[in-house]
């Protein structure tokens, strides 16, 4: 499914641009017959450089705009409702670029043709594009209801559980116990569908669910027979955390994600735009206070200026974290992973100085533009003290359904953890963050963290 899931993207950005090629075209045409543009015909206006470039540049943008939409992000999980609305919204993003690019350059003295032009422009753009979706998404739901398309699925499960209830788009290919499931090459399958016991908590499968995430494949829930596993809060049959995504499918998959966040997939892309943008500034701009605060720290104490530490972060997979470092060179040669306390002897003079300020972590900038971080999101923590953490509070692993971030609400609501108690205590920070994940919330924490550096009480 993986290779029909490529396929398809690439077949729907090849009808995207087509399609937004066709209404350009459309809207040239009709810019042609209300406007004096100057040409003695049709024919010399469509082959004229300005039109020629536009027809080629606009099509392209949009697909810009249709990425930061997320239609391109899941062509397998594709819900016609929202298919609709994100064409709707990419068609009205569309039109009001034009309009500013009416406003800069060529806006007409008649008001009202202006706005009949953009309403043309924007309902061009929504039919045109929408149809060949629509289409689409027809064709591979056709697909997947005649078994063309088969879910090939590890079932973990008790040997005498229930998998007669599964989708007919949903092909078990080996059952797998909770011990070993982990340990299964995925190279076979699609994804792992968790089948719960009866009258069985959704926090005892999370331990499990984190270390299926570390194969990139989603990791449905499948409800028990009274419909309570997928449910977000309660009883001794729920999670006592935001448990994931419920998949709203047009092709019949309609299980919970325990792998994905519950922010839509357009959030999702401009966070991650976001991200990159805001580091590679802030790189470009700090890269020579970062050079000076290392070789500070050089000159001061003896040892590499910059500290790598291995970290789990997204879905469970470990990076490694660049910080500049701020205690001893042999910090845990004897003692092994420590958590640190505000008076922690192994803290130099300068260290201590650069955690006040947070000037220490500016290095893992970098780890943002690779991918391994985010500007929010929960702390990552060493592979350690996770186990530790997991083995008493089984919600942790849902916060491998975000990148780890450069700041998170824990760190500016709770601050540093000096025990694992006080890691599980800050937990719950970020499992709020994670059921109100979105640009307020990000922007609200982003500014706390501000004032947290400008007022020197990082520690």
């Amino acid at each position: 499914m993986a290779r029909v899931g490529r396929r398809l993207r690439i077949l729907c950005v090849a009808a995207d641009w087509l399609s937004t090629a066709v209404a350009w075209l459309l809207f040239d045409i009709v810019r042609f017959h209300l406007l004096d543009s100057g040409f003695g015909s049709l024919e010399s206006f469509l082959l004229s450089g300005t039109v020629m470039t536009g027809q080629i540049l606009f099509p392209t943008v949009m697909l810009g705009i249709y990425w930061l939409t997320g239609y391109y992000n899941n062509p397998l999980h594709r819900s016609r409702v929202t298919e609709f609305w994100q064409t709707a919204a990419a068609a009205l993003a569309g039109t009001l670029s034009v309009l500013i690019l009416m406003l800069l350059n060529d806006l007409t003295a008649d008001v009202a043709l202006d706005h009949k032009l953009l309403i043309t422009l924007f309902g061009l753009l929504l039919v045109t594009v929408w149809i060949p979706r629509a289409t689409i998404t027809a064709a591979v739901t056709r697909c997947f209801r005649t078994g063309r398309y088969i879910w090939r699925a590890a079932i973990i499960s008790a040997p005498d559980a229930d998998t007669c209830r599964l989708p007919r788009s949903i092909s078990p290919v080996c059952r797998l116990d909770t011990d070993n499931a982990d340990e299964y090459p995925a190279d076979d399958i699609d994804c792992f569908i968790i089948i719960p016991e009866p009258a069985q908590s959704v926090d005892s499968l999370l331990p499990v669910a984190g270390k299926l995430m570390r194969h990139d494949l989603p990791v449905y829930l499948f409800p028990n027979p009274d419909g309570t596993s997928d449910c977000r809060y309660g009883n001794r049959h729920q999670s006592s955390a935001p448990v994931g995504r419920r998949k709203e499918s047009a092709y019949a998959l309609m299980l919970t994600d325990l792998s994905r966040t519950d922010m839509n997939e357009s959030t999702l892309n401009i966070k991650r735009l976001a991200d990159i943008t805001v580091a590679a500034c802030a790189l470009a701009l700090l890269w020579p206070i970062i050079l000076g605060l290392a070789a500070a720290v050089g000159v001061t104490s003896h040892g590499n200026p910059f500290y790598r530490q291995k970290r789990i972060g997204y879905h469970g997979k470990s990076f490694s974290i660049i910080k500049l470092r701020t205690m001893r060179s042999d910090a845990e040669d004897i003692s092994g992973p420590t958590l640190s306390s505000a008076n922690d002897p192994r803290i130099t003079p300068l260290g201590r100085i650069l955690r006040r300020y947070r000037l220490d972590e500016l290095p893992q900038l970098v780890n943002i533009l690779r991918g391994e971080m985010s500007l929010v999101g929960p702390r990552p923590e060493r592979p350690y003290f996770e186990q530790q953490i997991i083995a008493m509070a089984p919600q942790y692993a849902l916060l491998h359904q975000l990148r780890p971030g450069l700041t998170s609400w824990g760190m500016v609501d709770y601050g540093y953890a000096t025990t694992v108690k006080a890691m599980i205590e800050r937990l719950r920070y970020d499992l709020l963050y994670l059921e109100n994940v979105g640009f307020i919330t990000d922007i609200k924490i982003i500014i706390h963290t501000i004032s947290i550096i400008a007022t020197g009480k990082g520690i």
